[in-house]
């Protein structure tokens, strides 16, 4: 009746605000172990995500430097295996498996279901690169918003991050949001193609 289905739309609503992840662990949880069933004739690639933010913790894991990826129990790295962080969407990591050199049957990639796809976060020291010097305004910034020559800003691989890049008296920059930080992987997606 229509009382119930208000009462279920009204529920529904207060019951999805929160941003549900799939998985949340940090280096202490061990491996992320995903078990991939693909379907037969599919493109033998998994995209797999983080939950899309504006601005990372510290705190969180860089993919980039802090993730290690298994197929099938053997390391993965480019080609095989590549990421790439989009500003405000978050990091994604897609593995080809037909690009994965010692994977038998690669090319039909549901003979060998389900696929073993393990990850791992091994934490690294933030380099001191990581916050760098500007020496130029920002482009396209406005003239009175434009950050001032010898500020501080995030870069590289940990441009995304905030780590409290902040100048120093004598014009090096320091980061202040990196200690005791323990690297924590989510994943919030898992696509097959």
């Amino acid at each position: 009746d229509e009382s119930g289905r208000a009462c279920y739309f009204h529920r529904r609503g207060k019951s999805h605000n929160q941003q549900q992840r799939g998985f949340v662990g940090e280096q202490g949880c061990g491996d992320l172990q995903l078990d991939l069933q693909f379907r037969k004739h599919s493109n033998c690639v998994a995209v797999i995500a983080e939950a899309p933010v504006v601005t990372k913790t510290a705190n969180q894991a860089n993919w980039h430097t802090e993730l290690q990826v298994k197929v099938e129990g053997e390391v993965c790295r480019a080609p095989a295996c590549s990421i790439t962080t989009i500003p405000g969407a978050g990091s994604r990591l897609v593995v080809d498996l037909k690009k994965v050199d010692k994977l038998e049957d690669r090319d039909a990639c549901w003979v060998l279901n389900p696929i073993h796809v393990d990850l791992r976060v091994v934490p690294a020291k933030i380099p001191a690169h990581a916050c760098g010097a500007l020496s130029r305004p920002m482009k396209g910034a406005c003239k009175d918003c434009a950050p001032a020559r010898g500020a501080c800003k995030e870069s590289g691989n940990w441009a995304a991050y905030d780590l409290g890049c902040t100048a120093g008296l004598d014009g090096s920059c320091a980061m202040s949001n990196v200690d005791d930080r323990a690297a924590t992987l989510s994943v919030a997606t898992v696509v097959l193609f």
